[in-house]
């Protein structure tokens, strides 16, 4: 029996599976998505009421007025795609490249309707094909760096979890595409910014990279100085690290098709792709304790913050918590201490020296700091981590 996407509710009971039960990989069909497409087709049906064509929508599986091509791809998704068979997934993701490139002057409304056609996908192939066992073993571990080896292996076999038409050089083991929504409660202001998160298997091997909003506008460019870039070493493994990503700003990254061009030492440009979607988290974190600028009488004060999902969560997101200490003391900020973990469960208050996967100080001495809260909802685009991050950064003291 194929794996085909349905229109009900394919939930099922898998009170055994770590992953499955926080509901990470469940796809609800019934949904906000699906109450948004019920609510576009009556929309539809209610002007093809007025315009006296009734009948001729009646006798169509696609709403009244969605192009032909548009319509084709979404009935083959819905009818005619075998989730398990990574050709199938391949050829319809392409498809919906397409449609972004064929339609990127339509509509909102035509746009939108594609958009969403994305995410069932994305959310479908998550369902089926995602690598539970595999994913479970990062339950409380501070990064995704210690099942790459099971992953690759897993995806050579089997295929990506979500297939595309090109793959990351070679020289690359992730790349996390990260949005961050960052909120300063003492300016009561937010701003947004996003770049990509490279992790590699060598030093400074990426010659350029670009990525460009289709058709035309330049976001990041390497070797044009267009974005800001940095190498470095990430987590206890020290592994190396590529960056490119923009400043802070006012407004958040632009819904739709992105370009992606890497060219590594030696090797010919890869011609990449990925597109933006509820990409943007639209709440704010809640920190309880500190309160802005308030004095902790301790060097090991106790953080507390509201549990977060922001209202874009999917079921099939995977979710992590990043926390940091940084120091305001001389003249400098400095990230002093730092703690994360993947699915962090449902805990809400750490300290220094009880938190998962903690590195750095375990005593703050008197002076300034700034205390970080970091969650990130994210899922599996091809060969990209696309993450979407809610930041709320709040200032305190210590005196002893």
């Amino acid at each position: 029996m194929t794996e085909s996407l349905r229109l009900h509710d394919n939930s099922d009971n898998r009170q055994g599976d770590p992953v499955m039960r926080r509901g990470q990989f469940r796809s609800r069909f019934n949904s906000k998505e699906n109450r948004m497409r019920r609510r576009f087709v009556s929309a539809v049906l209610l002007g093809a009421v007025f315009l006296g064509s009734v009948s001729s929508f009646a006798q169509s599986v696609c709403p009244f007025g969605l192009p032909d091509d548009v319509c084709a791809l979404e009935t083959k998704i819905y009818t005619n795609t075998d989730f398990k068979s990574t050709e199938d997934v391949r050829s319809v993701m392409v498809g919906l490249k397409q449609l972004l490139m064929n339609h990127v002057t339509d509509t909102n409304v035509i746009q939108d309707h594609i958009l969403g056609l994305v995410e069932q996908v994305v959310g479908q192939a998550h369902e089926v094909r995602a690598p539970r066992e595999i994913l479970a073993e990062e339950v409380g571990q501070p990064d995704m760096i210690g099942v790459y080896d099971q992953l690759s292996r897993y995806e050579s076999e089997k295929g990506p979890i979500v297939p595309l038409d090109w793959e990351l050089p070679s020289e690359f083991m992730y790349v996390v595409l990260n949005i961050s929504r960052t909120y300063n409660p003492v300016k009561d202001r937010t701003e947004f910014d996003w770049g990509l998160l490279c992790l590699l298997k060598t030093e400074k091997v990426v010659e350029q990279m670009q990525v460009i909003r289709y058709p035309n506008e330049v976001i990041f460019d390497r070797q044009a100085g267009i974005g800001t870039v940095s190498d470095g070493l990430i987590g206890k493994q020290k592994v190396p690290t590529f960056r490119i990503g923009s400043e802070e700003g006012a407004s958040a990254p632009k819904e739709g098709l992105y370009l992606l061009n890497i060219k590594v030492k030696g090797k010919p440009m890869v011609n990449g792709w990925f597109v933006l979607n509820r990409t943007t988290a639209t709440t704010n974190v809640v920190v309880r304790s500190p309160s802005p600028h308030e004095v902790m009488r301790t060097g090991n004060p106790t953080f507390q913050w509201d549990r977060y999902e922001s209202p874009e969560f999917k079921p099939f997101n995977q979710t992590k918590r990043i926390l940091n200490v940084y120091s305001l003391n001389g003249g400098h900020r400095g990230n002093i201490w730092w703690s994360s973990a993947v699915y962090p469960g449902l805990g809400d208050s750490v300290n220094l020296t009880n938190a998962p996967n903690e590195t750095g100080v375990s005593d703050l001495k008197n002076g300034n700091y700034t205390f970080r809260v970091n969650f990130e909802e994210r899922w599996f685009f091809g060969g990209l981590l696309i993450g979407r991050h809610a930041v709320t950064e709040v200032p305190f003291s210590v005196k002893k």
